[in-house]
């Protein structure tokens, strides 16, 4: 009994007989049903794609409008979480590495379609896919929770001392804004968001006749007051199973 939902193809070719032909290998299986639209070039495809909604696209690499394997990254940019199978009567091994270079995710000979293997390949692509949204999602919920942990941490800190809250939220912006100029990637972003926030949690150790004698340190016979302070914050963020290296982040400080 199938009880799945259906599979949304979007089939780009221009022979109507061999669209056809794949029609009826995909309709006919019995694991999955599938749903099939067919296009008849590059620009037709990609305008029913941004009109309705698609699981995976079966793309032809000889169309009226596209020739060869560039026609494959114009799809996946312009569709970069759909699975692209490749159906092409060049299946040489050169092809296949330039189009899998390109963004798809498998590609077929014609001269050579086997129905269970596309019908498998077609399947497994887009569960694929479908668990590389689920796991953005959750990714983006834990983030959204641990970020929430550290203003939590940074709210007790300013329950010490409020100027210390003013101060960690500019070094975690100052801190953001270099990490993205740089070009690092969204976890490393975070992780020096976070770290930034956090950087002061270690003054929390402190008494508050230290901490108010503690304003506006210059001598050198601070600094081992400063790294101790550094380090108690990272042991106390420690004790939080974080997604990026908190406490690393926080000892380079002093570094």
């Amino acid at each position: 009994m199938i009880t799945q939902a259906a599979i949304r193809v979007l089939h780009i070719e221009d022979h109507e007989m061999i669209a056809r032909m794949v029609a009826d290998m995909l309709t006919s299986a019995a694991i999955q049903t599938y749903h099939v639209q067919r296009a008849g070039s590059h620009a037709e495809g990609l305008q029913y794609a941004h009109e309705h909604s698609v699981d995976a696209i079966l793309l032809d690499l000889n169309l009226p409008d596209s020739r060869g394997v560039k026609g494959v990254s114009v799809v996946r940019a312009a569709l970069p979480g759909v699975p692209i199978v490749v159906l092409s009567s060049e299946g040489d091994s050169v092809t296949r590495r330039a189009a899998l270079d390109m963004g798809a995710d498998a590609l077929f000979d014609k001269a050579d379609l086997n129905p269970c293997a596309l019908e498998a390949c077609l399947r497994i692509s887009v569960r694929l896919s479908q668990a590389r949204k689920e796991c953005s999602r959750l990714k983006m919920l834990l983030t959204g929770k641990f970020t929430k942990v550290a203003r939590l941490v940074l709210r007790v800190t300013g329950l010490h001392n409020p100027d210390l809250v003013e101060h960690a939220i500019r070094v975690s912006q100052i801190g953001t804004g270099i990490a993205m100029e740089m070009g690092l990637s969204d976890e490393c972003i975070a992780a020096v968001q976070t770290a930034g926030a956090l950087h002061e949690a270690g003054r929390n150790s402190m008494s508050t006749d230290q901490f108010a004698a503690s304003g506006g340190w210059h001598r050198s016979s601070d600094l081992s007051e400063i790294g101790k302070q550094l380090e108690d914050g990272a042991a106390a963020c420690g004790c939080v199973d974080w997604p990026w290296p908190v406490p690393e982040i926080i000892l380079q400080q002093y570094e």
